[in-house]
């Protein structure tokens, strides 16, 4: 069992909470229409129900007790029998298909997307609540429940095998949701960067990752195929301590956000050290979680550019690394996409790439202690190896 350091609450402390919910409908009573029927794949339709949209061509479903189409009433409906954690509605989705049941794809999810109608504020903490159960139809349950902040609108495939992301939120990884008579809580808190604009809950493991347990041994319906779950009551609201928000959840975000401050440090760069050694950049810029070299970092690399064109023997290796903060598959691609960048800067300047090569290591090589936050800071770094002079 992997051991995950990015903070996994296990306490639960009962509160009454009485914060604002900054989310627009997140307990889907508006709607435009009582529902007509399970929606079809491909079928164009884009909101789900007031507020709350669909990005592709898969089809989550809205469920109210006003339909007249017994498939997408409640509380009975194609999902089986189950009362709404509260009102009248609620929505309902696919976390996982059986990849020996289901012939259209393997890797087959569904997720849903609110806008979020006020900005967040930097370095606040929120607290993020909604409740779920897998439905009592659904042949298998599946692990993977994960929430995602963005600043532009998602935009996921239904079938997708890999995701280029880390939610901020999600369950552990090692725990399949099974429960189908009583709603579940999904509680975890997480500090704004203060650009997020778009909410999406879904199954954001890649596929290699993601894992699912058979409930119905001998498949008879369609929804046999599928981890189905339903969802209700969608809260998001601001804390000023965690002991506000109930948490068991993983947060893939604990360090506060820092304006882009370019504090430059002393930087005499030489490559006066013997092969195999290594030597941290110190003044290598990237914007938080994010792989693009910003214009700050070009002084520093264009020295590297220069060391290296005086001395035309020296071949390197560039590696990047990162704190323990997500997953390790996650941050070894990170990583990697950053070494990367340096490397094409130096290439594109002139640098042949038989003298150079990159890797990402993740955080399977700290330099400081991972626990605290000036630790894991130092963690996040870029190292150019000397491999033959």
């Amino acid at each position: 069992m992997k051991l995950y350091f990015f903070i996994s609450c296990l306490f639960f402390i009962p509160l009454c909470f009485s914060q604002e919910n900054i989310l627009y409908n997140g307990d889907f009573e508006k709607y435009h229409n009582c529902p007509e029927g399970h929606i079809r794949y491909n079928e164009g339709i884009t909101e789900l129900t007031i507020g709350w949209f669909i990005n592709n061509k898969s089809t989550p479903d809205y469920f109210n007790r006003c339909s007249k189409n017994s498939n997408v009433g409640v509380p009975v409906n194609f999902a089986g029998n189950m009362e709404p954690y509260s009102g009248n509605a609620y929505v309902g989705m696919i976390l996982r298909s059986d990849s020996g049941r289901y012939s259209y794809s393997k890797s087959y999810t569904e997720n849903l997307q609110t806008a979020l109608q006020v900005p967040l504020e930097r370095n606040e903490l929120y607290c993020f609540q909604f409740y779920y159960v897998l439905s009592k139809n659904s042949g298998i349950a599946s692990n993977g429940l994960s929430v995602y902040f963005s600043n532009s609108k998602p935009n996921f495939e239904e079938n997708a095998l890999k995701f280029h992301f880390k939610p901020q939120l999600e369950l552990n990884r090692d725990s399949f949701l099974t429960e189908q008579k009583k709603w579940n809580l999904f509680s975890g808190y997480f500090m704004a960067s203060g650009e997020e604009k778009y909410i999406s809950i879904g199954n954001f493991i890649d596929f290699s990752e993601a894992k699912y347990i058979t409930i119905v041994e001998n498949p008879t319906e369609e929804i046999h195929s599928f981890a189905y779950y339903l969802f209700d009551d969608f809260k998001l609201f601001k804390i000023k301590n965690i002991e506000e928000c109930p948490c068991n959840t993983i947060m893939n975000q604990l360090d506060s956000f820092p304006k882009v401050e370019f504090k430059k440090q002393d930087s005499e760069l030489s490559f006066d050290i013997d092969s195999g050694e290594t030597l941290i950049l110190k003044n290598i810029f990237f914007e938080f979680d994010k792989t693009n070299l910003l214009p700050q970092s070009n002084e520093e690399l264009n020295k590297i550019y220069k060391i290296l064109t005086d001395n035309s023997n020296i071949t390197i290796e560039i590696s990047g690394h990162t704190d323990n903060i997500g997953t390790e598959s996650y941050n070894i691609e990170l990583s990697k996409a950053r070494a990367k960048a340096v490397l094409e800067y130096l290439y594109k300047k002139g640098i042949s790439l038989q003298r150079m090569k990159y890797s990402g290591y993740g955080s399977k090589k700290p330099i400081a202690d991972n626990n605290t936050f000036d630790g894991r800071k130092q963690n996040r770094r870029v190292e150019i190896k000397i491999l033959t002079k």
